[in-house]
């Protein structure tokens, strides 16, 4: 690299500045953009891998972020920005957490309260469907839960109406299995994976968007419909 010549994170930082008008438009009226621009620079600069992808996905994965307005500070889980493998080369997406795709949900006050769950083998889980429909889980105290066998998502609408969904071990292996990361890591192409490293956030998430489609959405609730296309896009669901 020449005296003169940028670094990879000094130019993104001016590509930022060159895309900040549109940027700057999509960020909800609560978070200042400065703010915003911060923490993005801050993401980026803590992933050097990153830095490995196309100009172009960085920035659109900026766009995403600002556009649903979570916090990419890691402490918060809301949301990453992550490089992602892809036949064509590593590129840049946003990736809601399970966390913040149930904040966007009660952001929305179409759903007033909602919460997910993981179930392991050794867990007491029961559920009974039909005209009054139950779900009973008991984490396992024992000190070895086992491996995840199913997972869950729980919401109380803004009218009090009460709902559930599980997914089970069927449902979590088609989710993986539609993961061009984990197939690359499977094929070891690349060495981690959210589905590797962190099984049960991804069975959380999972259960959320699985759930997503009972769950009672006015209109209004444009972030959190924006984040499960943006889901649906990248992993390839309807």
């Amino acid at each position: 690299m020449s005296k003169n010549a940028l670094s990879p994170i000094d130019t993104f930082k001016r590509e930022l500045e060159l895309a900040a008008p549109m940027i700057a438009k999509m960020v909800p009226a609560h978070v200042p953009f400065e703010k915003f621009q911060a923490m993005v620079i801050m993401a980026v600069s803590q992933n050097p891998r990153l830095m490995e992808c196309s100009p172009q996905s960085l920035l659109r994965a900026t766009a995403d972020a600002a556009e649903l307005g979570l916090s990419l500070n890691p402490n918060m889980r809301e949301c990453d920005i992550l490089p992602v493998w892809s036949p064509n080369g590593s590129v840049a997406q946003c990736r809601p957490r399970a966390g913040g795709l149930m904040k966007l949900a009660r952001q929305t006050g179409d759903i007033k309260d909602i919460y997910a769950h993981e179930v392991y083998e050794n867990d007491t889980f029961e559920v009974e469907y039909g005209l009054d429909r139950k779900l009973i889980h008991k984490p396992s105290t024992s000190g070895d839960r086992g491996k995840i066998i199913a997972g869950y998502v729980v919401w109380v609408s803004s009218d009090g109406n009460k709902g559930f969904e599980v997914i089970d071990q069927k449902r979590i292996e088609r989710a993986k299995s539609a993961s061009e990361g984990y197939k690359a890591f499977k094929a070891g192409k690349i060495k981690s994976t959210p589905w590797a490293t962190d099984e049960g956030e991804m069975v959380r998430k999972t259960a959320v968007r699985a759930g997503s489609k009972y769950m009672p959405m006015s209109s209004e609730s444009d972030a959190f419909r924006r984040a499960m296309s943006l889901e649906n896009e990248i992993d390839g669901e309807s």
